[in-house]
């Protein structure tokens, strides 16, 4: 999960077995070392109100009541996420450290593919496996346009900002416009939305029938027969 809360330093000593301060301090863990696999591994100091990047930068010191977690990369599930390796720490300022180490490895299980993490009403499965969206955003191509309405309701694709190519966003199509987002000229005479748009066209308006009746009119000015009155239909 990317957003999981970590392990406090005190459990991951728990489950260490039992370690044991002559001086009664409170025991923490020194991280000598850490190996980034399918993933980042991360510490805090606030109660997870703000994580940090374990980096090179080694040793680091963490108290008991600091935190430890590991983001797997999207998709990601398994147990090939590297570690960490660890001594007990007495929390003193002398840094003393036990003798013995230990290596913090973790098991990512795979994500409930019921669940919907983002809220937009797609399970992350289905985003995962079905849509290839992010199961952690809910406008996974930042169109103003959910994933769910772009798959379910408009049928254009959530992982692009102009579905059809047309220079023209989705948004605007559906908002502004009230074009085919899917398909680049929706009145389909010959030039797409975005150049209608852009020429100051109406891009729902086959643009020979925008030139007809000024045609016709010109026709009729030209015409000797002022008397003459025409009588047509346009369909």
């Amino acid at each position: 999960n990317h957003n999981n809360a970590g392990t406090m330093v005190s459990e991951i000593l728990s489950s260490a077995g039992s370690v044991n301060d002559d001086d009664a301090n409170s025991i923490g863990i020194s991280i000598d070392a850490v190996t980034h696999s399918n993933g980042i591994w991360q510490y805090s100091t606030d109660t997870g109100q703000i994580w940090n990047d374990i980096t090179s930068a080694l040793p680091l010191f963490l108290h008991a009541e600091d935190r430890v977690r590991f983001v797997p990369n999207l998709n990601h599930y398994g147990s090939n996420n590297g570690g960490l390796h660890v001594r007990a720490w007495d929390g003193a300022l002398n840094n003393s450290l036990s003798q013995n180490s230990a290596d913090v490895l973790i098991t990512i299980n795979q994500q409930n593919q019921s669940f919907d993490t983002d809220g937009d009403g797609l399970s992350d499965g289905d985003e995962i496996t079905l849509y290839s969206t992010s199961p952690y955003l809910s406008d996974s191509d930042g169109d103003w346009l959910s994933d769910w309405d772009e798959i379910m309701t408009y049928h254009t694709n959530p992982n692009m900002t102009d579905s059809d190519s047309d220079n023209l966003s989705d948004y605007d199509e559906i908002t502004n416009y009230h074009t085919n987002p899917n398909i680049a000229d929706s009145d389909g005479d010959g030039i797409n939305d975005g150049d209608e748009v852009a020429n100051g066209t109406d891009p729902n308006v086959p643009e020979e029938e925008t030139n007809f009746l000024p045609a016709v009119y010109y026709m009729l000015l030209s015409c000797n027969n002022t008397n003459y009155t025409p009588n047509f239909n346009v369909a």
